[in-house]
Parts: C-alpha cells; sequence; structure tokens
C-alpha cells in the first residue's frame, strides 16, 4: 500500500495509528502479509472517496466559473473499456468537439454511480427535488 502512495512503510503506519488513535477504532487488521481494512477502516475509506468526488466536483464547477464554460460529458466506466473498447471514438469526439470537457473518471463502482445520481439530479430540466437511485446491474 504505502508504495502505491508514493510514502515510505513507516509513514503510512503513523498515519494509520494517529486515525486509529482519532476514532478510537482499529481500521486495519495487520496479517503477516500485509493489512485488511476493517469496516471501520471500510466506511472510513467510503466516507474519503465521497469527500475526495465532492471536491473534484467543487473544483470542476470552480472552474467552469472562472472560464465561462458550462457542461460536459463524463463517461463513467472502468479505464480498460475506455482503452480498449472505446479510445477511437473518445479521440474522434474530441477532435470533433474540442471545446467540450470530457471526463473518463478512473474511480471504484461505487463512487461512478454516486456521481451519476448526483450528476442525474443536476441535468437541464430535471426537478430539483428529484431523487435518483443509481444501482450497478452487474455484481
Amino acid at each position: 500500500m504505502a508504495r502505491e502512495m508514493n510514502r515510505t512503510q513507516s509513514a503510512v503506519s503513523q498515519h494509520i495509528r494517529r486515525l486509529e488513535k482519532e476514532t478510537g477504532l482499529p481500521l486495519v487488521e495487520r496479517r503477516p502479509r500485509g493489512v485488511v481494512p476493517t469496516g471501520a477502516g471500510l466506511i472510513l475509506h467510503r466516507a474519503v472517496q465521497e469527500g475526495l468526488t465532492a471536491l473534484d466536483d467543487a473544483m470542476r464547477l470552480l472552474d467552469e466559473l472562472r472560464t465561462g464554460r458550462h457542461g460536459g460529458v463524463a463517461i463513467a466506466t472502468g479505464s480498460t473499456t475506455i482503452r480498449h473498447f472505446t479510445g477511437a471514438s473518445v479521440k474522434e469526439f474530441r477532435h470533433t468537439f474540442p471545446d467540450v470537457r470530457l471526463d473518463t473518471p478512473s474511480a471504484p463502482a461505487s463512487a461512478v454511480w454516486t456521481r451519476c445520481a448526483r450528476a442525474s439530479r443536476s441535468w437541464p430540466g430535471s426537478p430539483s427535488h428529484r431523487t435518483s437511485t443509481v444501482r450497478s446491474s452487474v455484481r
């Protein structure tokens, strides 16, 4: 895990211990070959992912406000699908519509579904009180 984050094992362990002390709960189960998140660790991870998604959305909106460009297209799918199945189409789209922002977020499926549900509530013509529930049909 530390290597993936470009951090030392010691630094990551210290951060985890601090979070465990702050929450009063174990966040990872230490095993001989690494660590596995506990239920509390998964809850915290999910919250962080949602927070980062919200920050990303806010930065996008601020950029739109600053540049005067609004809207875009987001393709919410895995990076393998983008790379192997839609690469040519994405390239053609970007060439044909250079001023349209095209996002291909790489995130866990749960975060992608959350973004889709949030985005569907902000589409033009959608009632502001509308509540969307999006579920994956793939299990």
